[in-house]
């Protein structure tokens, strides 16, 4: 009995001692962003002395600005935002990748005639106001010829059930996105064609860890703990996506079970890409980057080109090769 109770002192002990942080990931939870919840249940950040609080996200844009504000100490975002952000002189900085391809789309009805990016010309395209979908969709139009666009703003919650019922010609949105869809579109009987922005010439790196220089400079040991934790569980949700999910649902009950396992299959598929498996998961190319940095600047006519060792750091990524079995 007095062991047990000096071990049960002893555990308290460490959850008081353990460094309490607060992630933002980029939107509201769904099946891509299972394995931040597995880091946070399943002990991962505890093994690394971190209590860290989970909380949704509210587009790209507002989680770069909330970073900045040191409200949320780590967030997820998407790339170009974060390269938006940066080159308004905010010190926020990439520490890993999530999203090693882009997922970057627009989607429309087949009937509507729309097959590759010119024909959105004098098109409504919807997604939220600083959307980080919409805010690369002007490189999009520049590099394919689209003309006469016309961004119809919507919240995002409203974005399928809008181009379900032909009240917009196309949405900007994310891969992962396309799963509710053409599970709603198939039970009604509309047929759905997708154009990712990956096909039609911009590369670019997706969804991103991200924190700020002051922290990075400040507390190293801080951002590689935390990036220990997050990538020991993005690894193990990899390997084991079925025991995965089922944590996410008991968080969060009122998602339906199949879509959260497809998008979680089509962010894994996004983050296990050739590179990731040759030089671990999350890690960063140079070249990508800056070609990422490059076209951001160019089509967002940005006044400020951030360098490149500016924008990411590879150093506080642990060496992660997680085994990968693709969904049929």
């Amino acid at each position: 009995l007095g062991l047990m109770a000096a071990g049960l002192v002893f555990l308290t002990q460490q959850s008081a001692l353990a460094e309490k942080l607060i992630f933002a990931h980029d939107w509201v939870p769904y099946g891509k962003h299972a394995s931040f919840y597995v880091a946070a249940v399943n002990g991962y950040y505890k093994s690394v002395g971190m209590d860290v609080k989970v909380i949704r996200g509210h587009g790209s844009a507002d989680t770069v600005k909330r970073v900045l504000a040191k409200e949320p100490d780590f967030g997820l975002a998407d790339t170009p935002a974060v390269i938006i952000g940066r080159s308004r002189a905010g010190s926020v900085k990439i520490i890993g990748i999530f999203a090693d391809e882009g997922m970057n789309v627009i989607y429309s009805l087949k009937r509507s005639g729309i097959k590759a990016p010119k024909d959105l010309s004098g098109r409504e395209v919807g997604d939220a106001q600083g959307g980080a979908c919409i805010s690369i969709f002007p490189a999009l139009a520049k590099l394919n010829g689209i003309k006469g666009w016309k961004h119809s703003v919507m919240r995002p919650a409203v974005k399928n059930p809008t181009l379900l019922a032909g009240k917009v010609d196309a949405i900007c949105t994310f891969v992962t996105v396309g799963v509710p869809l053409r599970f709603r579109a198939k039970k009604i009987g509309v047929q759905v064609s997708e154009m990712r922005f990956s096909d039609w010439g911009l590369d670019l790196y997706g969804a991103s860890l991200i924190t700020v220089d002051e922290t990075i400079r400040k507390n190293p040991g801080r951002v590689r703990r935390f990036m220990e934790g997050t990538m020991k569980a993005m690894a193990w949700t990899v390997e084991n996506p079925d025991a995965a999910m089922k944590v996410f649902l008991r968080l969060h009950p009122a998602s339906n079970p199949t879509l959260t396992r497809l998008q979680w299959d089509v962010a894994a598929k996004h983050l296990m890409t050739p590179y990731a498996k040759k030089n671990g998961i999350g890690s960063i190319d140079a070249k990508k980057m800056a070609n990422t940095r490059d076209l951001v600047v160019k089509y967002r006519s940005l006044k400020n080109s951030p360098k490149v060792e500016d924008i990411f750091t590879n150093k506080f990524l642990p060496k992660l090769f997680p085994k990968y079995s693709p969904a049929s």
